[in-house]
């Protein structure tokens, strides 16, 4: 007699765990096409800021403890010379001979002696150039405009400066740079201006001669960057900012010798900001007075009010961060150059290495603290080699002198 094997027919369990198994792929397909999640966005962010932390932390222990500066001005050191942190951005293929050129504006050729741009930078471009990183991450020089003499093929480096606008304007999806966050800039700066109206990217003004340096590039390299969209940046503390006296003030009469920090100048690394979320560049405040000048007074009150000014946050912002612009009642363009884009919350580096997040504050001293009523939240900006910075305050709150 013949006989067959039965036929054994699944389960309901055994075809809710195949279902259950299909809706996972299908889930992690779906979320690796569509990008990446808010939370994964600041997880990534808090990474680059640590990553950035230890290349600190290498640039101090190889330049005898120092702490790498906000920004610096080499131009007079350098000269020429072409090598090492935003010495040059681009150069032009002439019968495969490379030719530099001496301009770090993307935009604009200089118009005049001095505005070429070289040697100056931030602390983004040190790191950028000392730890190798254009080359580790493999990024090809990149085919431009003619911008240069047109005698030749024209290209953009990443050898001595990190990615710009140029760059993300033809890879907006590219998130590989450890030196800013992986959640786009909120806005261009200003954020509105004295019309009350917002600030859109201007091709034809890009670069030009602004009253605080080119306009529409990032700070320091220019007056506030028009980058809305594109991969936010970090800013470090302007305390920590590298140049002369000289450098400063063109005066040929004031020292020339540049001021760093040491580690062991700062009185409070765990609560001293160096970096913080930006929409207006590289480095956010003023730059503290020169001791030994002439107008030392002046030039620190100036450090606070610039100090105080980039940290405030106006009302119409608070209200509603990364939201549809909405003109001010105020007179005046809006001067806020923090970034609270991760819903309604920004991110910090302190000193000692840790990463913190902030909720939106109305000023600095709602973070620094005035007085005994007034304690803010224990973050020191001001005068970090201080044990307290106590500026006075005139005039209801407007001016302040040291």
């Amino acid at each position: 007699m013949q006989t067959s094997n039965p036929r054994h027919a699944f389960t309901l369990t055994e075809v809710l765990v195949v279902m259950m198994m299909l809706a996972i792929l299908i889930s992690l397909v779906l979320y690796a096409s569509s990008g990446f999640s808010q939370s994964d966005a600041l997880l990534r962010s808090q990474n680059n800021l640590r990553e950035i932390n230890q290349f600190m932390q290498h640039y101090t222990n190889s330049h005898d403890a120092r702490i790498v500066p906000s920004q610096f001005d080499r131009s007079d050191e350098e000269g020429d010379s072409i090598g090492g942190a935003a010495s040059r951005m681009a150069y032009e293929l002439n019968d495969d001979r490379v030719e530099w050129i001496d301009n770090n504006n993307p935009y604009q050729a200089p118009q005049e002696p001095g505005t070429e741009l070289l040697h100056k930078g931030s602390w983004a471009d040190i790191l950028w150039a000392e730890s190798n990183l254009g080359d580790s991450m493999a990024m090809a020089d990149m085919p431009i405009d003619d911008w240069g003499s047109g005698g030749g093929d024209l290209y953009r480096s990443f050898k001595y400066t990190p990615p710009d606008r140029t760059f993300y304007e033809d890879n907006p999806r590219w998130e590989k740079n450890p030196l800013r966050s992986v959640v786009v800039n909120s806005w261009n700066w200003p954020r509105w201006d004295g019309s009350g109206d917002q600030t859109d990217f201007n091709r034809a003004l890009a670069g030009t001669d602004g009253e605080n340096g080119p306009v529409g590039l990032p700070l320091p390299r220019g007056n506030g960057a028009w980058e809305g969209g594109m991969p936010g940046f970090f800013a470090a503390n302007n305390f920590f900012d590298a140049r002369s006296a000289r450098d400063v003030s063109g005066d040929q009469e004031d020292s020339k010798a540049d001021r760093y920090w040491s580690e062991g100048q700062i009185k409070a690394p765990a609560r001293s900001l160096f970096l913080v979320d930006s929409f207006a560049g590289e480095t956010i405040g003023g730059t503290p007075g020169f001791l030994g000048t002439s107008d030392y007074t002046t030039q620190q009150a100036d450090y606070y009010v610039d100090t105080v000014r980039s940290f405030q946050v106006a009302a119409e912002l608070r209200d509603a961060v990364g939201g549809e612009s909405s003109k001010p009642e105020q007179s005046g363009s809006c001067e806020q150059e923090v970034d609270f884009r991760y819903g309604g919350q920004c991110l910090m580096l302190f000193l000692d290495g840790h990463v913190d997040q902030q909720e939106q504050w109305s000023s600095l001293w709602d973070l620094e603290g005035r007085n005994d009523q007034q304690p803010g939240r224990g973050i020191r900006i001001l005068d970090l080699d201080k044990r307290q910075a106590r500026p006075v305050i005139l005039g209801g709150g407007g001016g302040i002198s040291p």
